[in-house]
């Protein structure tokens, strides 16, 4: 019977140890750890604040969001944040530690009172305990995102 936990504890510890490390290891295939640049300051209380230019038009907006959801397990890995009127939907491929960025793989931006999804061509993706910065790049523009993380 001791053997059998023992042979337990020692499969346990490898299966934790193997889900933590990527999280705690800097990306090698194209993370970084440089802040996003363009992107607007940070609003209060899980406020996702977007600036720049879509369709020809200024975008300047701070809107309140309906929570968010932020997946690193599967693939690709996403961030989803639903708020009045539109979303912001995040996927990129590798996992993004505190402090770092990386490459995004995919994005789909809708603003309140448009009907239509803006898919941006390219972005980065920046994750903190407090902040989670993207640059979305669309044919019709550039768009930087801040989303507070905090209550």
């Amino acid at each position: 019977m001791e053997l059998s936990l023992r042979a337990l504890v020692r499969a346990s510890s490898v299966l934790v140890l193997t889900l933590l490390a990527p999280a705690a290891c800097s990306s090698s295939d194209g993370g970084s750890s440089a802040p996003v640049a363009d992107t607007p300051a940070c609003g209060a209380g899980r406020t996702l604040v977007l600036e720049g230019t879509l369709d020809g038009k200024p975008v300047s907006q701070t809107l309140m969001t309906q929570g968010y959801f932020l997946d690193q397990l599967s693939n690709p890995k996403s961030a989803n944040v639903p708020f009045g009127g539109g979303k912001m939907n995040l996927g990129w491929t590798t996992i993004v530690a505190d402090g770092e960025t990386a490459p995004l793989a995919g994005a789909v931006l809708q603003l309140p009172g448009d009907t239509s999804e803006h898919i941006a061509s390219s972005g980065t993706i920046y994750l903190s305990a407090t902040v989670l910065r993207a640059t979305l790049t669309f044919a019709t523009g550039k768009i930087g995102a801040c989303l507070s993380r905090t209550k």
